[in-house]
């Protein structure tokens, strides 16, 4: 009976007509959230939370630092002791700095004089202030040049043999030279004999003398050549001690070797890495350079590892020759490093005339408030001897 009445139903509501709705879609989601009525979100749901953490973090990082030094009273007090015994430790030293130029107004000792007497006194412990315009102080400032006629000379090869340095041992000549402490190798002819006899050399080599490779070779010649240098040596012989002709690798089985002519080198400086020692080093250059390409090659770096140019690069050199035995360089430059500078390219410049035949430099130009060494208002005998020891 029940089922009867439903299937009724279900009849008659197929009969009825059928309902269409021509609203949008957009039009009937706006009527229908109007009577329903609910509100909009006008914050995202991670907003509030976020800036909770935020402030907590915030906090945190304002306090705990606080915290930490309130626990710690001690530690600071301490670092603040420490660094007031170094202020007053730093202002103790600026009252002894202060006091350094009147010491230095009774200071009228040479350079070099007071370094001797600094050798035979270690108690003395004043130092000598130097009034150039130099950019820093110069502690200690040493000379490249021996004095004329003072001294012999030994030759001692580079550490990489890139040159031969000349050596004028003014000590006593049983004092063995430190070659290795100087940056230097050891003298290769210390085995030769060499007889002087009215100009000409004779250098006497053992039988058994033998060469390795011709780097070695050209050290071998070098150093006869830089040791009868000055001696006014015209011919220079090579012999075994049986008389023969000497083996030198690849310049074959050689009789005799031609003395340093005029013009033949320029002086450069050599310094072996790690070594604090600098030294006037000769650089062959090509035959018929004049003095003035001279000084141009003279501030060129070279390949050379340890030789580097006694000219400072803010220097420029021009030469007028005033008479066959003199020569003027006028010098322009900037600011000098130190009084050392000055002097190490002076003697350089000095050591490369001498080797050009001449016998006085005048330098012009040159600006510094006081110059211990050398009067700059006068010509400057050049050196025959270099690199004292």
């Amino acid at each position: 009976m029940k089922k009867q009445k439903n299937n009724d139903v279900e009849k008659r509501l197929r009969q009825l007509p059928s309902l269409k709705d021509h609203q949008s879609k957009e039009k009937l989601y706006l009527s229908v959230r109007a009577r329903v009525n609910i509100p909009e979100r006008k914050f995202p749901p991670w907003l509030f939370p976020s800036l909770a953490t935020l402030t907590v973090i915030l906090l945190l990082t304002v306090f705990i630092p606080t915290f930490i030094n309130q626990m710690n009273p001690v530690t600071m007090e301490d670092s603040s002791e420490g660094s007031h015994s170094k202020s007053d430790s730093s202002l103790e030293e600026s009252k002894g700095a202060e006091k350094l130029p009147e010491q230095d107004k009774t200071d009228k000792n040479h350079p070099l004089e007071k370094n001797s007497n600094q050798t035979q006194e270690h108690s003395s412990t004043d130092t000598h202030s130097n009034d150039s315009n130099t950019s820093e102080d110069s502690v200690e400032v040493n000379s490249l040049l021996a004095g004329n006629g003072e001294g012999k000379t030994y030759a001692y090869p580079g550490m990489n043999g890139e040159t031969v340095v000349p050596l004028t041992q003014t000590s006593s000549l049983s004092d063995r030279v430190p070659a290795g402490s100087l940056g230097l190798s050891e003298r290769i002819t210390e085995d030769l004999t060499i007889d002087i006899e009215q100009g000409r050399a004779k250098v006497i080599f053992p039988d058994q003398f033998k060469v390795s490779g011709s780097s070695y070779s050209q050290m071998v010649i070098d150093s006869i050549r830089w040791e009868l240098e000055g001696e006014n040596i015209k011919t220079i012989q090579l012999e075994t001690s049986s008389g023969r002709a000497v083996p030198l690798g690849n310049y074959g089985e050689v009789k005799e070797l031609s003395p340093i002519e005029k013009g033949e080198y320029i002086f450069k400086l050599y310094q072996f890495e790690g070594s604090s020692h600098k030294f006037l080093a000769p650089v062959q250059v090509p035959d018929e350079t004049s003095f003035r390409e001279a000084l141009q090659m003279m501030k060129t770096r070279g390949n050379e590892k340890f030789i580097t140019s006694p000219v400072p690069g803010h220097v420029q050199l021009a030469t007028v020759e005033t008479s066959s035995e003199e020569v003027s360089i006028q010098v322009e430059h900037q600011a000098w490093a130190s009084e050392q500078q000055v002097l190490t390219m002076m003697e350089a410049i000095m050591a490369t005339a001498h080797q050009f035949g001449y016998k006085e430099v005048k330098f012009e130009g040159i600006q510094v408030q006081s110059f211990s060494f050398y009067d700059l208002d006068q010509p400057i005998q050049v050196p025959e001897k270099v690199n004292p020891i």
